[in-house]
């Protein structure tokens, strides 16, 4: 999954947003120097569309979000952990194995 409880809460009974469960790979990406997260480059004009709503309504991209993503990829730089990156945050270590920097 992409988010913790403060998304969870934000999505409340809206169902115009994506849920991670079941999602092919590759709908977000994570800028890892920023923390910032965005529709994945490949989708088409909908799809981005919708991962759109869904980091807005989720408030993903918030400042406290980015910066905690960050917090975590910069952990992973000082102790070179996978392991712990992987279960500390899951999104962050996909992508840092995706971007080839694991």
């Amino acid at each position: 999954r992409l988010s913790c409880l403060g998304p969870n809460r934000n999505k409340n009974k809206f169902d115009d947003v994506l849920d991670p469960i079941g999602l092919a790979a590759d709908y977000f990406e994570l800028n890892l120097v920023s923390g910032e997260i965005a529709p994945g480059r490949n989708l088409g004009r909908p799809e981005r569309a919708i991962v759109r709503k869904t980091i807005k309504r989720l408030k993903l991209d918030s400042p406290d979000h980015n910066q905690m993503r960050q917090r975590h990829y910069s952990q992973y730089l000082r102790h070179k952990d996978p392991q712990t990156l992987k279960e500390l945050s899951p999104f962050v270590w996909y992508e840092a194995q995706r971007q080839g920097l694991l």
